[in-house]
């Protein structure tokens, strides 16, 4: 059974009223009528009970129409007043009208008996006006929605720094929920702090820009990493979830309350707060709105961290000493980094579009290109050493791993070279080598010369003892001289061995090298060949 229409009639005629209870008798719809004979019963009545319309008798004594439209309006300006008015006032009437009033009808049993279709028309005109506001509201609710999320998403499709997006975020939501004071900030790896990295705030409460908040410490942050939902708090000041924070919210005037964590691959990195100092003032509806912009604003985080990381890998890669190269799956080279150009000769607009071959110095067999390629086209690595040809013409050595890519069905894409040029390490490993031969070369000749010396110091003693005993014009002292001399001469041929060999002191002193050389040239070829 439909609701009775409740109704507030004020007239001090009882004649009148009984017309009006005879009108409304008669009619289809059911009427609940509440009647007051007085101003101060009229006011009773609409101060403690609810209506659907008040008729008012246009005439009462202390109290006129007019005075009722504005008691009416006072209280409830939604609730329609229909005007009882006498033969000669519709002038009255249409002044009521521009004032507010919702109808009016003339005082006559046959105006009166069109009452209850004047009654309905009202409150169907009353109900077309609330659906059209309610229209008009949810249209600006819309609008509203649909402003900030452009706005939202213009700021996290344009930029790139993640604290100037949530400098927008804040300033956005702000505006769109009526919200004093928003903020934003970002955890720590370790998800041990939060900075406020943005806010906006039209009260002159203390900011809290640039404020690092210990997770520890705050209860909000503490649900929202476990929950990683929204949190809605009707009242700050009484929650229990939020008690170890609550001298600091009632602080910053916060009652009611909008947590939104943001969300990038099941990690939560940061989050947004809104806040009011009425409590129980956000709806459901605000909070949806509010956690749809925290979604563009997770996406616009997971774009920023993916861009950073891009650029420094791009960084890395381009200031990296290896040389890297980049081919698709054909070999043509898409991209080479600056430390290629300078190992290779070739600039990077010289090399892409072109093969890898370019390099290629005939120093390896095609066996070798073709077990290369196998093994790469087969989804394996490849490392080894290339003997190159630089622009140039001359030759270069490259230790290389060649690595296939491959794309989220398994396909191979694209091969990575990572190249490192190893010629001048060969040229050292070379002349390593010929250290080690001529320190051996040393060593062997220390020994020989250690036991040719000892050698050659008795034959050299004993001639020397035999030309003393020599007479002057003995004829064999000639004999014996040259022996000494050959001694002396190989005694000296001993003294540069051991120089050689670098087992002899030295002392520094002014030579000429040619003479050093020409008589150290015989022994040299004779030891090294």
């Amino acid at each position: 059974m439909p609701h009775p229409i409740r109704i507030l009639y004020v007239d001090d005629n009882p004649f009148d009223r009984e017309l009006v209870r005879d009108a409304l008798s008669h009619a289809d719809d059911a009427f609940s009528l509440a009647e007051a004979d007085s101003r101060t019963e009229f006011e009773t009545l609409l101060q403690n009970e609810q209506f659907d319309l008040v008729l008012s008798d246009f005439n009462i004594l202390g109290f006129e129409g007019l005075e009722v439209l504005e008691a009416v309006h006072a209280t409830d300006p939604n609730l329609p007043v229909v005007l009882i008015t006498g033969t000669g006032s519709e002038e009255i009437a249409v002044q009521a009208i521009k004032q507010g009033a919702a109808d009016y009808i003339i005082k006559t049993p046959q105006h009166i008996r069109r009452l209850p279709l004047t009654i309905q028309t009202v409150l169907e005109r009353k109900h077309l006006q609330q659906e059209r506001e309610a229209a008009r509201r949810e249209l600006q609710r819309r609008n509203r929605e649909l402003t900030l999320l452009n706005r939202v998403i213009a700021a996290c499709m344009t930029q790139t720094d993640i604290e100037a997006i949530l400098e927008v975020v804040c300033r956005e939501l702000a505006l769109a929920l009526d919200a004093p004071h928003t903020a934003a900030a970002l955890l720590n790896r370790a998800k041990t702090e939060a900075l406020v990295v943005a806010e906006y705030r039209t009260d002159d409460r203390p900011s809290a820009l640039n404020q690092i908040i210990p997770v520890i410490k705050s209860p909000a942050y503490q649900v929202l990493l476990a929950d990683k939902a929204p949190l809605l708090v009707a009242d700050a000041r009484t929650d229990e979830r939020l008690a170890a924070t609550r001298r600091a919210m009632v602080e910053y005037g916060w009652a009611s309350l909008i947590l939104l964590p943001l969300v990038v691959e099941d990690e939560v990195l940061g989050a947004v707060g809104l806040s009011r100092p009425q409590p129980a003032s956000f709806t459901p509806e605000d909070l949806e709105l509010a956690w749809s912009v925290a979604g563009q604003v997770s996406g616009a985080l997971a774009h920023a961290h993916a861009e950073r990381e891009r650029r420094l890998l791009a960084t890395a890669i381009e200031q990296a000493a290896e040389s890297v190269v980049i081919t698709d799956s054909a070999g043509t080279i898409l991209y080479v980094n600056p430390a290629f150009e300078a190992v290779t000769g070739y600039t990077r607009a010289e090399a892409i579009g072109r093969n890898p071959r370019i390099l290629k110095s005939g120093k390896q067999d095609p066996a070798f290109y073709r077990h290369l390629w196998q093994t790469i086209t087969a989804g394996e690595v490849w490392h080894g050493k290339f003997v190159n040809r630089h622009k140039d013409g001359s030759l270069f050595t490259e230790e290389a791993t060649i690595t296939p890519v491959r794309d989220a069905g398994g396909r191979i894409t694209h091969f990575v070279a990572v190249k490192r040029n190893t010629t001048r390490e060969e040229h050292l490993e070379e002349q390593f080598r010929q250290v080690q031969k001529m320190e051996a070369l040393g060593r062997l000749t220390s020994g020989i010369t250690h036991d040719f010396n000892n050698i050659l110091t008795a034959i050299n003693g004993f001639a020397e003892l035999l030309k003393m005993r020599l007479p002057p014009d003995d004829p064999h002292r000639p004999l014996v001289e040259k022996i000494l001399r050959s001694g002396q001469d190989a005694a000296e041929l001993v003294s540069q061995l051991l120089t050689f060999s670098r087992k002899e002191a030295q002392a520094p002193q002014p030579l000429n090298l040619n003479r050093i050389v020409e008589g150290t040239e015989a022994m040299l070829r004779r030891v090294i060949g």
